[in-house]
């Protein structure tokens, strides 16, 4: 499908006289920023119902590694960044040691910035703000992609919304400096459309330098993806012999080989990929060398976990695979247990629009067979122990699973937003069907039992199941305004993202716990440096 270019803003003219022109915001980026301002409501609902410190309660967000490390590194971030001392050594740990490796690893996301409005005593509100902004840019991200890519509609809100709070954030919001490459990722990807359909790298290189810069570890992650989605998209809707143009045979036959390389698609936007991701590095080169030859010596990435690679070795069976896509689950935190899945929850609505996606008769079928071959590349990369193990840089993640999940979500949710475009295609004994069979699925698991999930889950599941079914037949019926119905259905997103995962969110944490010796500390480290009386 190839849609209506879309630019980030529209001409409007009142009369064909007119000479001056208004401009206002195209629909593509009125609904991204539309998307971003509900995200900010939803995440505020959930600070407001766990009693978080920016909601005017008395927790905060800190918890585990945030707690102990990454809090603390944004506390001296900000002591040095007001008091001009050197982001590149620091004296406090220890007789001294590197600072930039923390900086680069932890700290250099544009969004650290926020801290200075805070000041140091209420870094668990700052970061609590970075949050929340990073939750509503990757709203924003997510549905400027997709109507940019497929078309624009105005339920690309709620899936900007279901992407923004999909089971990746709910388990790893509070590990802040992975959510820079989870909310550009939408970009980088839609750098690489740009690439293949109209030859423009630009975003691309700017993205995915944005995502290398901000945290190499999930770069890592993110450039084998981009190798994986250029192939995937491109042979989605373009042959190995596809054109740039149409050329007359004699001007082919005249310039001969170089000619033919020249005007075939894949073979120019392969080579703009390969040059644009060298540029990229090249451009973030400057945090990449230095934090790679200080992280060598880390304790942590000496340790590779080989021993695991004796045999190939599966962490769960597919009917588990399957329950962990439903709402309100238990996000998998640990590394260690019986409960080890990756948290690919992406809202109950995509359960009904992705096998809508593969029964659709106006998607080609060489695309279903090769996105079946991605949903499978997946699966097995979540559940053998070797493609796992090279997914995380050739090493086992200390806790924190499955880092990469984010980017499955992304997968469904693009496929369930290109169903959605064919919906009248569907008659409401599809939906109905398909909510049947859901409800049956969460039967089975009732009766059998499954990781993550409890009575309190199920339950939750079988009304959003329900409640979708009804609206996806309203949709579908052709008698009724789709836009008014598709309103219906963003709010009933919005209620599933605000209500069902909001018991999901650690906060248990008091800002008293964090921060009530801060004063103490203070005039004590300030008493050292006093220079006493002498005595008489």
């Amino acid at each position: 499908m190839n849609p209506k270019p879309l630019s980030l803003f529209k001409k409007k003219t009142d009369s064909p006289l007119q000479k001056k022109h208004s401009y206002r915001l195209s629909d593509a980026a009125f609904y991204a920023l539309l998307s971003s301002i509900l995200a900010v409501f939803v995440l505020y609902v959930v600070y407001f119902l766990q009693s978080q410190t920016v909601a005017g309660g008395d927790k905060t967000v800190m918890r585990m590694d945030l707690y102990h490390q990454y809090g603390p590194l944004y506390a001296e971030l900000y002591d040095r960044l007001t008091s001009g001392e050197s982001l590149i050594y620091s004296w406090n740990t220890g007789l001294g040691s590197s600072f930039i490796g923390n900086f680069f690893n932890y700290c250099c996301s544009p969004f650290t910035l926020l801290i200075l409005l805070f000041g140091h005593y209420n870094i668990p509100e700052a970061i609590a703000v970075i949050i929340l902004m990073k939750a509503a840019v990757a709203a924003t991200t997510f549905t400027y992609f997709v109507n940019r890519v497929y078309g624009t509609r105005r339920v690309s809100i709620g899936f900007g919304l279901l992407y923004a709070f999909c089971g990746y954030f709910v388990a790893y919001s509070w590990n802040i400096m992975w959510l820079d490459a989870f909310l550009v990722f939408p970009l980088v990807m839609l750098g690489i459309v740009l690439i293949i359909r109209k030859g423009k790298p630009t975003l691309y290189i700017a993205s995915l330098a944005y995502t290398m810069f901000t945290n190499y570890y999930m770069a890592y992650m993110v450039c084998i993806l981009c190798v994986i989605y250029f192939l995937y998209f491109y042979f989605s809707h373009f042959n190995l012999t596809s054109k740039l143009s149409e050329r007359a045979e004699d001007e082919q036959q005249h310039n001969g080989y170089f000619s033919e390389l020249r005007n075939s698609r894949f073979m120019m936007a392969g080579f703009k990929f390969a040059l644009g991701s060298f540029l990229a590095f090249m451009l973030t080169a400057c945090a990449l060398i230095p934090i790679y030859y200080i992280l060598t010596g880390s304790s942590a990435t000496n340790s590779s976990g080989a021993p695991e690679l004796s045999a190939w070795k599966d962490y769960f069976n597919i009917f588990d695979f399957l329950a962990n896509h439903l709402a309100n689950l238990s996000p998998t935190i640990r590394s260690s247990g019986e409960d080890i899945l990756p948290n690919i929850y992406c809202g109950v609505m995509t359960l009904f629009l992705v096998p809508a996606f593969i029964f659709s008769k106006k998607v080609p079928t060489k695309r279903k067979v090769l996105t079946c071959v991605m949903l499978g590349l997946f699966y097995a990369s979540f559940s053998l122990n070797f493609l796992n193990y090279i997914w995380h840089g050739m090493h086992y993640p200390n806790d924190l699973p499955y880092r990469y999940s984010f980017a499955y979500s992304f997968l469904l949710l693009i496929l369930a937003y290109e169903a959605f475009l064919h919906i009248r295609e569907y008659s409401s004994r599809f939906f109905i069907g398909t909510g049947v069979g859901i409800l049956a699925f969460i039967v089975i698991v009732q009766e059998l039992g499954s990781k993550n999930i409890g009575k309190f889950t199920l339950m939750t599941n079988i009304v959003l199941v329900f409640a979708f079914t009804v609206i996806l037949c309203m949709i579908a019926d052709a008698k009724l305004k789709r836009d008014t119905i598709s309103l219906a259905l963003v709010c009933m997103i919005i209620a599933e993202l605000a209500i069902a995962n909001t018991g999901n969110y650690v906060m248990s944490q008091s800002k008293e716990a964090y921060c009530g010796d801060y004063y103490d500390f203070q005039t004590s480290t300030a008493s050292r440096t006093t220079i006493l009386p002498e005595p008489t």
